[in-house]
């Protein structure tokens, strides 16, 4: 009955202990977003910043982050009326950001560089 519950308590926390979030392996890595026919590579930066690569624009600076815990960004930029707060989760080898406006994007390794 005791390997029973345990098993239970086991199983129980499997999915939260796959969600949580890694920022050694989030920052500091080039990602790519291919969403409503926009495709860039985006860059959330240990110190701060966060960069985007465009193809035909080159890298540019898009605004500043910090971080609160679990996988929470606040994101501040000159192109966003107000600071945007993104949920960054694992999927598979990929990203799914959620919070940015109603969208919900996919993030995977960039491929543009």
């Amino acid at each position: 009955m005791r390997l029973a519950i345990i098993l239970l308590a086991f199983l129980a926390c499997a999915p939260e202990q796959q969600e949580l979030f890694d920022r050694s392996v989030f920052e500091d890595t080039w990602w790519e977003v291919n969403t409503l026919g926009y495709n860039a590579c985006f860059l959330v930066h240990q110190s701060g910043e966060i960069f985007i690569f465009e193809p035909d624009y080159g890298t540019y600076f898009a605004g500043s982050w910090e971080y609160e815990d679990p996988g929470m960004y606040h994101v501040e930029s000159d192109s966003l009326n107000n600071a945007e707060v993104l949920e960054i989760k694992k999927k598979k080898d990929c990203w799914k950001i959620s919070g940015y406006s109603i969208l919900k994007i996919e993030a995977c390794a960039c491929t543009l560089l």
